[in-house]
């Protein structure tokens, strides 16, 4: 009796785990003998709790079955009972209490248990009330005869991964998607295995269960891939530096039903005189291509809140934006029905200004006014007065800002055409 008393007080003494929680239920079970209708009220419990798939249950069924058989006919569960029953029930259970038996009046009759149940239940460590979509990127299918490498130490492997693996590190930055892992499904199959043996303790052991299943999955195929030297004159200077091309579509498809979410083709080029940088400035710049424009199609870039014409919050920060960038700014606009699909398409508003931005943040940005360009509303507080809240700003393009940029008066002694040094 000591021995037991002591063993109780160092299983209260031990914390829970931060991660889980215990749920208890008083449930009823019937059967034919007195471990079927234990067997059944332990079940009950479980499914209530966590709900059970057929195959699962058909799997703990036997296992609490097996448990209850080999312990007899004890109507009060020790703790050597309880032990046994988190194990086989491979930690949905971690204990329980008979609280009433009820033996069969008559032939035919069940027998009815009703059993306090312990169920450890594991908790998201994400935010609370979470209701973003989820999203897997899955590496890239390549057509093999398409890829030209100046270099044989370029992994084809290699990139397709390190493209997948950067444009989930993108989506993940955006904040505007639970992006899932499955890049390591060999050492998570690892972890499930060590989760479902005796080795772990009960809270451990609900981690179980838990894999989240993608709404979005994007994919990808990748027609050209080239790594070529090219060489380049000026002047009297000649260099060669690595010219790396890639052509390729991809698709955001909708889990469940593999409807096209939004699909593009993509052809990027960046050019590089470090060899070893190329591949990981081919891989960030393109990735960050991909991500900006499913971004600006899903969730664009939106004012938060506007403190005064030097301090505009965007609701978007990381990758996405980098401080120095335009954004042009438009007013709420409408939503008009396509005839042909019976499908609402969101117009934008009216320009009504131009922001630069000046901080980045993890979560947010900051962007000032810019002055009048191209048909922009006056500079000042009418202009900024334009601004709301919510109002989608959309990236600038260089030819863009050049062609909205004002047009200078020409000063003495400046002209048009370029200088000839001849003369």
């Amino acid at each position: 009796m000591r021995n037991l008393l002591v063993m109780l007080i160092c299983l209260i003494a031990i914390p829970a785990g931060a991660a889980t929680t215990e749920i208890q239920r008083e449930t009823v079970g019937y059967g034919g003998s007195y471990q079927d209708a234990l067997s059944s009220a332990l079940l009950e419990a479980v499914r209530q709790v966590g709900g059970l798939e057929v195959g699962t249950e058909k799997v703990l069924q036997a296992d609490i079955s097996s448990s209850i058989n080999a312990a007899g006919h004890a109507l009060v569960a020790s703790a050597q009972l309880s032990t046994d029953i988190y194990t086989k029930s491979k930690g949905r259970i971690k204990s329980y209490q008979v609280l009433k038996v009820k033996e069969p009046a008559n032939a035919g009759d069940p027998w009815q248990v009703i059993a306090l149940v312990t169920v450890p239940v594991y908790q998201n460590a994400g935010p609370k009330n979470d209701a973003r979509k989820t999203i897997a990127v899955l590496p890239f299918n390549v057509l093999p005869d398409n890829i030209v490498s100046y270099s044989r130490n370029l992994a084809l492997n290699n990139i397709t991964t390190r493209i997948a693996d950067s444009i989930a590190v993108e989506l993940n930055q955006s904040r505007k998607f639970a992006v899932l892992n499955r890049s390591f499904e060999s050492q998570f199959a690892k972890e499930r295995a060590l989760l479902g043996s005796d080795q772990v303790s009960a809270s451990e052991a609900s981690r179980l269960g838990q894999k989240l299943g993608a709404d979005y999955l994007v994919l990808g195929k990748i027609y050209q891939l080239d790594f070529d030297r090219v060489t380049k004159d000026y002047y009297d200077y000649r260099s060669n530096p690595i010219e790396a091309t890639i052509e390729l579509s991809y698709t955001v498809i909708e889990a469940a039903t593999e409807r096209v979410m939004w699909s593009d083709t993509v052809t990027y080029k960046v050019q590089s005189t470090k060899e070893k940088e190329v591949v990981g400035e081919f891989v960030s710049g393109l990735s960050t291509n991909i991500v900006s424009n499913v971004l600006d199609v899903i969730y664009p870039i939106r004012i938060l809140k506007l403190l005064n014409a030097e301090n505009i919050v965007l609701n978007q920060g990381g990758n996405r934006l980098n401080e120095g960038q335009i954004m042009a700014v438009y007013t709420k606009g409408e939503s008009m029905i396509d005839s042909d699909t019976g499908l609402s398409i969101q117009i934008d508003g009216n320009k009504v200004a131009e922001i630069e931005v000046t901080q980045v943040k993890p979560t947010y940005s900051i962007a000032k006014l810019l002055p009048s360009a191209g048909g922009v509303a006056g500079k000042g507080t009418s202009q900024f007065s334009d601004l709301s809240v919510n109002a989608i700003a959309r990236r600038m393009t260089q030819e863009t800002i050049q062609e909205t940029a004002p047009s200078r008066e020409l000063t003495a002694g400046s002209r048009e055409e370029p200088l000839d040094w001849s003369r």
